[in-house]
């Protein structure tokens, strides 16, 4: 109930789970560092991979990104 309650809060979405090979992420954020940035220092960021694509992705932030 508490993350429910924070997700609403936030407004943080649920993964959908799709057939098609493809990765997207549209306005990501990470929601402890956006927490602790000053208001309006945080950037979301979009990323999409699509196996049509000729595609290379060197992912790097702090070790709590999830990597």
């Amino acid at each position: 109930m508490s993350f429910s309650k924070v997700a609403n809060q936030y407004n943080y979405v649920a993964a959908e789970i799709v057939d098609e090979p493809s990765f997207e992420i549209v306005d990501g954020r990470h929601p402890v560092v956006e927490r602790l940035v000053e208001f309006g220092d945080y950037i979301p960021n979009s990323f999409t991979m699509n196996p049509n694509d000729k595609n290379l992705a060197i992912i790097t932030g702090p070790n709590m990104a999830g990597k």
